[in-house]
């Protein structure tokens, strides 16, 4: 979650064996985040603190309570906005409003066939990160960070 970019895309790889964890820092104001694949997948959450079983969201939305916000996960085909017709691929995802009181991890498992690993694109954006410092970069070194 850079400083100085509030949305941005990653790529990662997903199997059905191994989960996939976003951390979201403590600070982080109206969060979106969007995972598509050519696979269907599932989605939960994880507060690392205080460890809790949330279960995986699969073809579903659903409305969570955590730390005084409202989680909102949502996982599903890929549908056209004008004619609903599916576009042959899978996405999930979690947004919420207001800020980040502690970390939060996002947690995607793949359920592809034959459980191999697949690549994922993952967009996100969010309105601040409250808190948020730049690393120091030493001098002379500006031109490599």
């Amino acid at each position: 979650f850079p400083c100085d970019q509030n949305s941005g895309v990653a790529y990662a790889p997903v199997s059905k064996s191994e989960d996939f964890t976003v951390r979201v820092p403590t600070g982080v104001q109206d969060l979106k985040i969007l995972v598509t694949a050519s696979f269907a997948m599932m989605i939960t959450f994880n507060d690392p603190i205080e460890q809790k079983e949330i279960p995986f969201v699969q073809d579903a939305e659903k409305t969570e309570a955590w730390r005084g916000l409202t989680l909102q996960l949502d996982a599903g085909q890929v549908t056209s906005d004008q004619t609903s017709i599916w576009e042959g691929s899978w996405r999930v995802g979690l947004n919420y409003v207001g800020t980040s009181q502690s970390e939060l991890d996002v947690i995607v498992r793949g359920v592809p066939v034959g459980g191999r690993h697949e690549l994922v694109n993952i967009s996100y954006s969010y309105g601040a990160f409250h808190g948020c410092t730049k690393p120091f970069v030493p001098m002379g070194c500006g031109d490599f960070s």
